[in-house]
């Protein structure tokens, strides 16, 4: 069947220099700019990477948190900015184009125990880039902490994948090795969102490049799924996934640069919002 992929991300987009919108629009960059948060979901074919469409688009403005908010009130927040990725996924439902998976794809700032919860608990299925180094429930190799424990296994796969140039860093071909393994994360120590305290039988695939270019930063990407894998070409195809992420970098180009989204001349929120 066709594996369609949802692939998640936020770009900042500045309208600083539209003073008379400062109070509708949230703080931005390093806190001195105004603008939005657009959070994406756009829709690709896994195979082919054909663009399918939008399946959602959140226009965020950043809050000013209040002072003295607490952990609860944080977790109750409606505009807290971590529930982006919880809301994205369930604004992106079921698509006619796919036979097979539908598949949250995201960088690790999705990486909060709420959305991986919400994604087991509802049925839907994701390939992240983990930050957090979790408690497990059950030691891997001897360590009880995610990131320590994937970086004990053993290599059951070897690859080429082309990396496309960045500031500062040509494009290059970087040699990488890969894993597997089942893990059974802990929910956080301190309750950060609103999910069942249990833990998350998932797949972890730590990916290591052993020898970089010299004066190059090795890749190292550890990746989280609650898709089923059985075998080292299953692990291939769902790391697959996740280098689809391109796809939603090269659209965000566009709204800045092609579609000049940031240039727009318009001087009151309620036309500003619809043109995004």
């Amino acid at each position: 069947g066709t594996t369609v992929l949802i692939l998640h991300d936020a770009t900042e987009l500045d309208s600083t220099s539209k003073t008379t919108l400062f109070d509708d629009l949230g703080q931005i960059g390093q806190g001195t700019q105004r603008g939005y948060i657009c959070h994406n979901s756009l829709a690709v074919r896994a195979d082919t990477k054909a663009t399918l469409g939008l399946t959602s688009q959140i226009l965020h403005h950043r809050a000013d948190v209040p002072k003295g908010e607490t952990p609860k009130q944080k977790r109750e927040r409606a505009d807290r900015e971590s529930r982006l990725w919880v809301q994205g996924a369930k604004q992106s439902g079921a698509l006619p184009e796919a036979s097979g998976w539908i598949v949250d794809v995201s960088d690790s700032l999705s990486d909060t125990f709420e959305y991986m919860a919400q994604e087991c608990h509802t049925g839907r299925h994701f390939v992240l880039r983990s930050k957090e180094n979790r408690t497990l429930g059950k030691p891997v190799g001897g360590e009880q902490y995610l990131h320590d424990a994937v970086r004990t296994l053993s290599e059951v796969l070897e690859y080429d994948l082309k990396i496309p140039a960045k500031p500062g860093q040509k494009a290059r071909t970087a040699h990488l090795k890969m894993s597997f393994t089942e893990v059974l994360v802990s929910p956080p120590a301190r309750k950060t969102g609103e999910y069942p305290n249990q833990p998350l039988p998932l797949w972890a695939f730590p990916l290591w490049e052993p020898k970089p270019p010299q004066d190059v930063e090795p890749l190292e990407w550890i990746l989280l799924t609650n898709v089923p894998v059985e075998t080292a070409e299953d692990a291939r195809e769902i790391v697959s996934w996740y280098e689809c992420r391109f796809v939603i970098e090269e659209y965000h180009k566009g709204m800045k640069t092609g579609c000049g989204i940031e240039q727009l001349q318009l001087t009151t929120i309620e036309r500003l919002d619809p043109v995004h």
